[in-house]
């Protein structure tokens, strides 16, 4: 669950918090590994350092059992003990993924997301610092958005050297707040729930101002600007641990 009350989130887990302990989650790890052959598995925690002293147990229990494991993560950007990067990475954790959302903090604070700029930036540098892989969600179309604040995100998620920068365009999903308030911001398409989804190549909410040609082709310009770059691949390249990588 996430106690969160970021606008756009439809978690399927709710708003409690509901955790195993750090013992429970290391012994089955240890289970999936022996019985089963499992060499990497995905924790699928809307926001799994939410209990850090948790973590902190969890990667000392894998470090002490030898359990040779790969695993990917998800952290909120306001995580205290930024140590902890380094010890999931020491634990078997490739890449860790944050939620982002907007390079511009009046869009974020919008969204309700109760994070900054500035707290993206210098969690992102400890999770490149511990020598973690790193992924970072961000959207496009959000409500009160223009060409410029995308401008603003694109080039933001530059800044930020991450390995996996990814950019959907904002949804707005049933049980959301934003739901019940889209058509204040603009124009939302709501009656085809099969559209519903943040892969959707005809937008169904387009912000006042813009208009779906203009999301799809700021949505490539950012993929193409991010990604197509020797920073990039230099980054990708620098990231390989081993041969089977």
């Amino acid at each position: 669950g996430c106690p969160f009350d970021c606008v756009f989130c439809s978690t399927p887990f709710g708003k409690k918090i509901s955790l195993h302990s750090a013992e429970y989650i290391a012994d089955y790890i240890e289970y999936l590994k022996q019985d089963f052959g499992v060499n990497e598995i995905a924790f699928n925690d809307d926001t799994l350092t939410i209990n850090e002293n948790r973590i902190v147990d969890l990667c000392q229990l894998i470090n002490k059992k030898n359990i040779d494991i790969s695993w990917y993560a998800n952290a909120r950007v306001d995580i205290r003990k930024k140590e902890i990067f380094k010890l999931m990475k020491s634990a078997g954790c490739w890449i860790c993924a944050i939620g982002a959302e907007s390079g511009n903090q009046n869009l974020i604070n919008k969204l309700e997301k109760r994070i900054t700029l500035e707290q993206i930036r210098e969690t992102s540098k400890h999770i490149l610092d511990a020598g973690l892989a790193l992924k970072v969600f961000f959207m496009l179309g959000n409500i009160n958005e223009t060409v410029s604040t995308i401008d603003e995100t694109i080039n933001f998620a530059k800044s930020l050297r991450a390995h996996f920068p990814v950019f959907s365009l904002l949804t707005p999903y049933p049980g959301t707040k934003l739901w019940s308030c889209a058509q204040k911001y603009g124009t939302f398409e709501y009656s085809n729930y099969r559209q519903l989804h943040i892969s959707n190549s005809d937008p169904v909410f387009v912000p006042t101002g813009l208009n779906k040609q203009i999301l799809l082709s700021k949505q490539n310009e950012a993929f193409r600007k991010c990604y197509f770059n020797i920073g990039m691949i230099k980054r990708h390249i620098y990231n390989i641990d081993s041969f089977n990588d």
